[in-house]
């Protein structure tokens, strides 16, 4: 019984994310000044990339960049 109950609760995609729904990081810089780090992270959503057979892109894909900073305490 316990085993069937577990086959019927733990099978399934309910967290499954479908490709051209996701942002994918492409690049990655990491700054470090006057003590302080800088991260820049570019992300790319690909379902604006795909081909679509027959058709032009008539414009460039938009692309994200994020940006964060903060310094690092000593443990």
């Amino acid at each position: 019984m316990v085993a069937l109950f577990l086959l019927l609760t733990l099978t399934g995609c309910w967290s499954r994310y479908e490709v051209q729904n996701m942002n994918y990081a492409t690049a990655v810089g990491i700054d470090y000044v006057d003590g302080q780090y800088t991260l820049y992270v570019q992300l790319l959503d690909f379902s604006t990339v795909a081909k679509l057979e027959g058709q032009q892109k008539a414009e460039q894909p938009p692309v994200w960049v994020g940006k964060g900073e903060g310094s690092v305490s000593p443990n």
